[in-house]
């Protein structure tokens, strides 16, 4: 019963919030077509990535689908934490704080990666990880969009599979790091050591001590 209660009370800013990132999911498809349907087979080949890495072509959709990302994400994890109890309500002031916090941090965490990057790897592939990097975060908020809305608006709002779904993301999280990795891993050879810190000090510190944050709900 419970489950019904939420399904009829989603509140209608979560449509609105969705339709704005389903347009920039069509505008970043017109901004260049061709790039966009290689980002769309990213899950099967990394061609998106060697072609169109450090290419102009790709910028237009690689902005959009970073936009698309900071819209989303930051509704996924607010939604998970609603369904976990966390949250009594979906109220949009309370996700405004929210989605807040996790903008500012994405935007500090952007600076410091490229500030660390100019000071300490001073060569393209760091420059061409992050992007791979972000290209894989990317295509997973635009992968998980559709259970998204099926876990909303359908049937299937129970934590049994909201839990599975988050269990997924974080393996094929895992999994875009070595992805990415390999694919520029000759660039690093020089460097290895203080790209380990880099990965230790700017990937997997901010993340548990993000998660940690979202787990305990942002007031």
């Amino acid at each position: 019963m419970n489950v019904i209660f939420k399904h009829i009370s989603t509140p209608d800013w979560i449509f609105f919030w969705c339709l704005v990132a389903i347009i920039i999911i069509a505008i970043a498809k017109n901004t260049n077509k061709k790039v966009f349907g290689s980002f769309t087979r990213l899950a099967f080949t990394n061609k998106y990535l060697q072609l169109y890495s450090n290419h102009i072509k790709s910028r237009g959709v690689h902005f959009w689908m970073c936009l698309f990302f900071v819209t989303v994400i930051p509704l996924y994890f607010y939604y998970v934490q609603f369904s976990r109890g966390v949250y009594e309500y979906l109220v949009l002031k309370q996700y405004g704080i929210f989605l807040f916090y996790i903008v500012v941090f994405i935007l500090l965490k952007r600076g410091v990666e490229f500030f660390i990057a100019a000071s300490f790897l001073k060569n393209q592939g760091i420059r061409s990880f992050s992007y791979a990097k972000q290209s894989y975060l990317n295509y997973l908020s635009f992968l998980f969009f559709l259970p998204f809305i099926l876990i909303v608006y359908g049937s299937f709002n129970n934590l049994s599979i909201i839990y599975s779904l988050i269990a997924l993301f974080l393996v094929l999280w895992l999994l875009s790091y070595i992805l990415a990795f390999s694919v520029f891993r000759k660039q690093f050879s020089y460097g290895s050591f203080y790209f380990i810190l880099y990965l230790c000090a700017l990937e997997l510190a901010p993340t548990c001590l993000t998660y940690l944050m979202i787990l305990n709900g942002i007031e």
